[in-house]
């Protein structure tokens, strides 16, 4: 993960978390992975009306950003996430976690990636216009 936030701070890239989790819990858990301070906007579950697969939460991350959704990419874990993401008009992203991908998952992502370190290349394509 720091090597991806490494990758972003270096192309100016404006970096969000928006994650179900309730906001203390999130910081908590942030800065106990030495992230607390990477991300210009965090948005969590209980500042949204509507939860994944919604794209409430993606929305607000990009409205707070300034950036618009369709110029967003999105790295998700779970089928919830990747369906609001997607629903948000953002590139999606997925990097499974314990679970396959499910159909609707699979479809609605940009791309499946094995591991976290591949999600680079994928924006760096993206950015350069190779996707």
């Amino acid at each position: 993960m720091h090597a991806l936030l490494d990758y972003a701070d270096e192309r100016r890239l404006a970096v969000a978390v928006a994650t179900s989790t309730e906001r203390s819990l999130a910081e908590f858990t942030l800065r106990c992975g030495g992230l607390g301070d990477r991300f210009r906007v965090i948005v969590t579950g209980d500042e949204i009306a509507n939860g994944k697969p919604a794209p409430d939460i993606y929305l607000e991350a990009a409205r707070r950003l300034g950036v618009p959704p369709s110029q967003c990419v999105a790295l998700e874990d779970s089928d919830a996430g990747i369906l609001s993401a997607s629903r948000a008009r953002m590139t999606a992203l997925m990097v499974p976690d314990l679970k396959p991908p499910s159909a609707a998952a699979s479809e609605a992502a940009f791309r499946v990636l094995r591991t976290l370190d591949d999600a680079a290349s994928v924006i760096a394509a993206l950015l350069d216009g190779r996707s």
